[in-house]
């Protein structure tokens, strides 16, 4: 048996089995490496600002912790709610709140006006409301101003009453605890004023007071209102005014309140007279004959109301 023969392979190319066939694999690979690189960079980019936008819409919707028992806050209520209510039964009915604790005081009636006075249980504050006939003694005109009246050389502070306007010439330097304010009537026939004064002087009463004095008052100035209070009542049609009829004569030194009596008995008073709360009623009340043919005040429906407010 012959041997194989013997190939002689020196003369046919040899297959060349170098790192040159691998360069195109190892490239793709390089690129698909910073892809995936990119990819997963841009990944956790988005997912951490995901997490940061998450963390701020849950602190925005987190619920506040309630206020602890001494720093909760406390609800705005009307500190008038419990105060007294004073009315008058005059041409302009008047209305305006007090603190409950003041009393209110009698009555001074001064020819065509009045003076009401409260009293303060704890001597804090002096309150007054009173009215006068608008009539210059020296003109025998009516003020024309507030400014005239009170003879001050400048408008004063301008207050609202109720849609009235008034002047506030108190406080100023050197009576900085008195409180005033002047204003007319709708009609210009009555001057009004209110006032308040905190302590003795100011000197003598802490800045702390007279400020709590001046809260106090602006309180009570935006209380007032003016009234039509019996204007569904017939009767109050023809009571606009006090009325004596010729037969009839009131006390002419107190006027609203005195007695009613037949003409020329009635007394002779001057000065000043004091007289209860309740006198205020008579000031439209009407003096004349009555059934049992003597005079008196008619108990008209209004002034029955008005007395019955005062028991």
């Amino acid at each position: 048996m012959e041997p194989p023969p013997i190939i002689d392979r020196t003369d046919q190319p040899s297959i060349n089995v170098s790192r040159q066939d691998h360069k195109p694999r190892r490239g793709l690979a390089i690129i698909i490496g910073l892809l995936s690189f990119l990819v997963l960079s841009s990944l956790a980019v988005a997912a951490f600002f995901y997490y940061q936008n998450q963390q701020l819409i849950k602190l925005n919707t987190v619920t506040p912790e309630p206020y602890p028992p001494n720093l909760r806050p406390t609800p705005t209520t009307d500190s008038t709610t419990e105060w007294e209510i004073y009315t008058t039964n005059t041409d302009e009915n008047i209305s305006f709140k007090y603190p409950s604790p003041w009393q209110r005081l009698p009555i001074l009636i001064r020819g065509s006006g009045f003076l009401q006075e409260f009293e303060d249980p704890e001597g804090s504050f002096e309150f007054a409301f009173s009215a006068t006939g608008n009539s210059n003694q020296l003109t025998g005109k009516p003020f024309s101003s507030l400014m005239e009246y009170a003879q001050m050389s400048y408008p004063g502070r301008i207050v609202n009453l109720d849609g009235q306007e008034g002047r506030q010439y108190l406080p100023r330097a050197g009576s900085e605890n008195v409180n005033s304010v002047d204003f007319f009537s709708p009609d210009q026939t009555v001057i009004y004023n209110l006032f308040l004064k905190t302590g003795d002087t100011p000197l003598n009463t802490a800045a702390v007071e007279i400020q709590a004095g001046q809260a106090l008052f602006s309180k009570i100035l935006a209380t007032f209102k003016f009234i039509d209070q019996f204007a569904s009542e017939p009767d109050n049609l023809n009571s606009t005014q006090q009325y004596v009829s010729p037969e009839c004569g009131v006390n002419p030194g107190c006027g609203a309140g005195a007695d009613c009596t037949e003409k020329g008995q009635e007394a002779n008073v001057s000065g000043i007279c004091v007289v209860l709360p309740e006198a205020i009623c008579y000031l439209t009340a009407r003096c004349e004959i009555q059934p049992n043919g003597n005079c008196g005040w008619s108990q008209t429906s209004e002034l029955t109301a008005c007395l019955a407010r005062f028991k």
